[in-house]
């Protein structure tokens, strides 16, 4: 999201927001282009040399995108499709570092799973077809640590 056409992907991904039919939707819908954006430019160098010397223009698009998802994540707690202790600006920041790893994806199945997992690490969960449902807290899956 650094690189050439950062804008470009900004507008995509408030497109693909401002198209969804629910807030649940469009939370899916921008994580899924966010992690093939991702994907497609992990092995751009001019990415990393991007990250390197940082700038404005480069601080102003990764306010842009934390806010875009900042929004999707209020908007999917308000219509009861999410809930968290944690405020929707953190969550954002996970979602973000969280689907920079497919960057390094093998294939496209790679990004989808990542894409699964964090809607997960969310509180909602996908079945088969990418339709998400909410599991019962008492079910909710817990780490052990050995």
């Amino acid at each position: 999201m650094y690189g050439p056409g950062r804008s470009a992907h900004l507008a995509e991904l408030a497109e693909l927001r401002d198209r969804a039919a629910d807030p649940e939707q469009a939370l899916h819908s921008v994580l899924t282009a966010y992690a093939f954006i991702c994907h497609h430019r992990g092995n751009d160098t001019s990415e990393i040399a991007a990250l390197v010397h940082r700038g404005k223009p480069i601080a102003r698009a990764q306010r842009q995108l934390t806010e875009l998802f900042s929004g999707l994540l209020s908007r999917a707690a308000a219509d009861g499709r999410l809930h968290s202790d944690a405020p929707s600006d953190e969550l954002a920041n996970y979602c973000l570092h969280a689907l920079a790893a497919a960057a390094a994806a093998p294939d496209p199945a790679a990004v989808h799973r990542l894409v699964d997992l964090t809607l997960m690490g969310l509180g909602l969960r996908t079945d088969r077809h990418g339709h998400h449902t909410r599991p019962p807290d008492a079910h909710r899956p817990t780490m052990h640590h050995h």
